[in-house]
């Protein structure tokens, strides 16, 4: 009898104890994408043994999250197994299910940049099948922007193509930009007419350009 009054006493307590709080999906997202507007662009880089199998795994992980796009899939011009993905999420809910997830499926944690689209993008505009991601700090945003701006024309003369203007969420200085180009040597001339002109200084670029040049994956 005393055994079955101990197990009885256990049970009610089971059922009577508070469930364990699970922490909110949105803890695993920096605290700046609490207040950001959403769409959120997120992108994804990492190193992989298999591009398609990645691209496939990618994909279906977008799939199964509410509010998740994938705008395009790319890997590096020199090293096929260097890959990026741009995202877009609607929801803060949606963006934190896919990191957990995406982060969890990997040994080793991608890289992955929270972004803020600052002008409409086209992944599919223009000529050509390079594409270059650049990322550097800036002083102010707006006088870059106007900076920006003002090199569209040259731009299309030379068969350069602005496809997407992006702002770091965490990192409100650092603005990055996703262009493509008819050729490596078109963008390799344009690269080196900013660096001779003094113009990225002009516009108050305050650090060394990280730029790095894809190739656009189709699914």
């Amino acid at each position: 009898m005393r055994l079955l009054s101990l197990l009885s006493l256990s049970f009610i307590m089971a059922c009577n104890s508070p469930e364990p709080q699970q922490p909110a999906v949105e803890a695993l997202l920096p605290a700046e994408l609490k207040t950001a507007t959403f769409p959120i662009h997120l992108s994804v880089e990492q190193q992989v043994p298999d591009t398609r199998l990645w691209q496939e795994q990618m994909q279906q992980a977008v799939d199964g999250t509410d509010g998740m796009v994938a705008e395009a899939y790319f890997c590096s011009r020199f090293d096929s197994s260097l890959v990026f993905a741009l995202l877009r999420s609607g929801t803060a809910v949606g963006l934190s299910q896919f990191v957990g997830k995406w982060n969890a499926a990997n040994a080793i944690a991608p890289t992955l940049a929270y972004l803020q689209n600052m002008d409409t993008m086209d992944v599919n505009f223009g000529a050509g099948d390079i594409y270059i991601y650049v990322s550097h700090p800036v002083k102010d945003f707006d006088h870059w922007h106007t900076t920006y701006l003002s090199l569209e024309s040259y731009k299309g003369m030379d068969s350069i193509y602005g496809l997407g203007l992006f702002r770091g969420v965490t990192s409100p200085e650092t603005v990055s930009v996703l262009s493509r180009s008819v050729s490596l040597v078109k963008a390799s001339d344009y690269s080196k007419v900013l660096d001779e002109s003094g113009i990225l200084k002009a516009a108050g670029v305050t650090g060394e350009p990280n730029a790095s040049v894809w190739r656009r994956l189709q699914y």
